[in-house]
């Protein structure tokens, strides 16, 4: 199974300096219900790592997406609906219009 991989640090804002981390792979063909989602291609993986000081943070959102497999365009869609401060059920379904 290929798994495209993408990480990119982001410059120090609001005192912390962030790293992002994004994973994209074909949903697999045997996978339970895939049936179900008709324009269901890929499963991403998004991992900010955010360093404040001496504090380290991190989140990890889970996506089923009908993007095709490229890593880029996945992370820049992740992006832009995690920044908009959306649920992870809104980032899913704003990825996937």
């Amino acid at each position: 199974m290929e798994v495209q991989t993408l990480e990119r640090p982001e410059p120090k804002r609001h005192g912390r300096i962030d790293q992002y981390s994004n994973h994209q792979f074909t949903a697999p063909r045997d996978l339970p219900l895939r049936a179900e989602w008709k324009k269901f291609l890929t499963i991403g993986v998004a991992i900010r790592i955010s360093t404040h000081g001496d504090q380290e943070t991190y989140d990890v959102r889970y996506y089923i997406s009908s993007l095709p497999l490229d890593v880029k365009l996945f992370a820049n869609a992740s992006e832009d609906t995690g920044r908009s401060h959306d649920s992870s059920a809104k980032v899913s379904e704003r990825i996937d219009s």
